[in-house]
């Protein structure tokens, strides 16, 4: 029976390190500037994800008896992560995420410029057409 509880507490304990790391990169995207516009679809996602890890994280590991142990120990997993590995795991997503931003910049940057002179040449071609097409009579068209 005290392996069931150790095994209860050590599942408990990694779900909360869990939650603790979906905290951290739902902060990162977050911070992101195109996605403000849906942080509460991220807040709710986040807090769906949190339910069923917990439900979960406490069906596998008290095969359905909720108690204060695993609880505790959910919650002493996630104030763990937060107090060691939290600043380290936030730096390393702000840095990859700013370096996919920069590759991401990089790659369209070519591909805005291509556009832009492609677009640059339609539209004088069409206004050379529209010139051509809508010219003002000149003074041998008006002899005749």
């Amino acid at each position: 029976m005290l392996s069931l509880d150790i095994y209860a507490v050590a599942v408990c304990f990694l779900a909360g390190c869990a939650i603790g790391f979906m905290w951290s990169a739902t902060a990162v995207v977050r911070r992101t500037h195109f996605l403000r516009a849906l942080e509460d679809v991220i807040d709710f996602l986040f807090w769906l994800l949190v339910t069923v890890v917990a439900f979960s994280a406490l069906m596998v590991g008290t095969r359905g008896q909720v108690r204060f142990v695993p609880l505790a120990s959910m919650l002493g997993g996630y104030l763990i992560y937060r107090a060691l590995a939290a600043s380290t795991v936030d730096r390393a997503m702000g840095w990859f995420c700013s370096g996919l931003g920069k590759i991401a910049e990089t790659c369209t940057r070519p591909l805005v410029h291509v556009a832009g002179r492609l677009v640059g040449g339609l539209w004088r071609s069409a206004r050379k057409l529209f010139s051509a097409l809508v010219r003002k009579p000149s003074s041998a068209d008006r002899r005749s």
